[in-house]
């Protein structure tokens, strides 16, 4: 069968994110037997939730969502931005979990941007400033850190940068003094807002500077030798064993072909992964992940958004919070995800999720078309289908693609080939 025989998989989001990436992840570093989950893009902001078959349940930010089986490795790729203190704080997490060595198992390229609290800063004052008008961010300083990436190119702050301490000092004073002004100019804007000056107050601690060299350099300790250059990945390719790539968020948020402003700022298709495993001679099948339906945590479009089913089948691992807001749900959208394939890349098979939250239905709405105007978009409900059985082979048949794993649970013993 082609999943099992696979030395390389690649698994991308083709929603809004949320569509179950995690815990695909896990099935397949427990199908394959991976020794090696490679994230390939996204930053702190990633929500990806595993439950084992044991019982335990995580929701995976920056570790890989393989770890919860033991020996497997993370490596977090030049695509992926990284945030040292919250991977501290993820550990913490996973070791009370009974999960000890996830910090020993953590293998970095020494080319990741690296998220600071000044861009999570200021990420979070843009998105105070705009009111009404929010664009939905994580506000976990992600896109401000991309914009640097994309503006200051190698004077960004990278995990090589802790290596050499004047270099980090002088980074850090230079990104600071960045965003102070940029915090300083939103804070004008609204000088009456409470969370604006708060936010402004921590940024012109003159003392942050000394406070995060310290924590970074300890980063360093305890990551030791697991900073990679660039080789690294190539040489565990040419190796034996499989290799799962972890993407994060959605197709349908990608920045270049996303409805702006409610984008993110990472690359969310097949690319980036495609870029890591050029040249390697293993088996590879690049699965696209969908969720039985349709979800959307935050503003912007969406076409087939149901207030009575979000309420019929509310989800407990993405709740309401104050940067995202409202965690929506909606029926099956074959536009958008017909879209989402084209801009993906060259997916292989179809993985789809949360099957079990719809089994108890008569039937099963689709969207195949919309109407009215792009201001207006309303979804045209032509097929209503009985049963999941029918139901993934009409998907099989309107999208073209195989699926190739099932999804009746959150855990592995859920999941099944098809």
């Amino acid at each position: 069968m082609l999943l099992p025989d696979s030395n390389i998989s690649i698994v991308v989001g083709l929603g809004y994110g949320d569509e179950g990436k995690g815990s695909i992840v896990d099935y397949l570093v427990r199908l394959q037997k991976a020794d090696l989950v490679v994230r390939f893009n996204g930053g702190p902001q990633a929500a990806h939730n595993v439950v084992s078959p044991e019982g335990i349940t995580h929701c995976f930010s920056q570790f890989g969502s393989g770890t919860l089986v033991p020996g497997v490795e993370t490596f977090l790729s030049r695509f992926m931005f990284v945030d040292p203190l919250a991977i501290f704080v993820e550990d913490d997490v996973l070791r009370n979990k009974s999960i000890s060595n996830a910090m020993e198992r953590l293998i970095i390229d020494r080319d990741c941007p690296i998220v600071t609290p000044f861009h999570k800063i200021v990420n979070q004052m843009r998105e105070i400033s705009r009111g009404d008008a929010r664009h939905g961010s994580c506000g976990m300083g992600v896109g401000e850190a991309a914009k640097d990436l994309d503006y200051f190119g190698q004077e960004c702050f990278f995990i090589k940068d802790i290596l050499d301490r004047p270099t980090m000092i002088r980074k850090l004073n230079f990104l600071r003094e960045c965003k102070i002004d940029i915090a300083e100019q939103i804070f004008e804007e609204l000088p009456d807002n409470e969370q604006l000056r708060l936010r402004f107050e921590r940024i012109k601690d003159s003392g942050r500077v000394s406070i995060l060299a310290e924590v970074y350099s300890l980063f360093v300790k305890t990551i030791g030798v697991r900073i990679k250059d660039g080789q690294y990945l190539a040489e565990r390719l040419s190796g034996k064993g499989s290799v799962v790539f972890e993407g994060d968020q959605g197709v349908l948020l990608n920045p270049k072909t996303g409805p702006k402003p409610y984008v993110t700022k990472t690359d969310t298709t097949l690319k980036n992964a495609e870029e890591l495993i050029a040249g390697s001679s293993k088996m590879i099948v690049r699965i696209g992940i969908s969720r039985a339906y349709m979800t959307r945590h935050g503003l912007g479009p969406f076409v087939t958004e149901d207030k009575k089913l979000t309420e019929m089948i509310p989800d407990c691992h993405n709740l309401d919070n104050e940067w995202q807001g409202k965690f929506r749900i909606g029926w099956f959208d074959l536009v958008a995800a017909r879209y989402a394939l084209k801009v993906a890349g060259d997916i292989d098979c179809l993985a789809i999720t949360n099957l079990d939250r719809l089994t108890g239905l008569n039937y099963i709405p689709v969207c195949t078309s919309y109407r009215g105007s792009a201001e207006k978009c309303e979804p045209v409900y032509s097929k209503k289908i009985a049963g999941t059985g029918n139901y993934i082979r009409f998907l099989e048949r309107e999208l073209k693609k195989p699926i190739s794993i099932v999804s009746f649970g959150p855990s592995a013993r859920e999941k099944k080939l098809k």
